[in-house]
């Protein structure tokens, strides 16, 4: 009787420990903040947790340079700068943006 017991004990508590690792698993997937960010020198788009991201301009895994600037895209597909980042297209980026238009800050969003 006592060995039925333990033995239900031993697989409730591996079901607990089960149990908790698959609600972590599911609150971290679902608590990722993950940014769009566009090179403005080719217009690659890129998609980072929000905390690999670091600073902005953030630096293109493909060229190394620092020419990543956040978007955001409508229901229409026109994706345009996030305002705290226009700035930088007129100062640091100036030399290197062929993507975005510096009037509307939108770029041409198909892939």
């Amino acid at each position: 009787m006592f060995r039925l017991a333990g033995n239900r004990i031993v697989v409730l508590v591996l079901c607990i420990i089960a149990g908790l690792v698959v609600a972590r698993t599911l609150w971290a997937d679902s608590s990722r903040v993950t940014m769009g960010l566009v090179c403005v020198a080719t217009g690659d788009r890129f998609r980072f947790d929000h905390d690999e991201v670091g600073m902005i301009p953030a630096k293109n895994p493909k060229s190394g340079l620092r020419t990543l600037v956040p978007f955001a895209c409508d229901e229409g597909s026109v994706c345009t700068i996030v305002p705290c980042c226009r700035s930088l297209l007129n100062t640091r980026l100036k030399d290197c943006n062929v993507v975005v238009d510096l009037e509307t800050f939108e770029f041409d969003s198909r892939d």
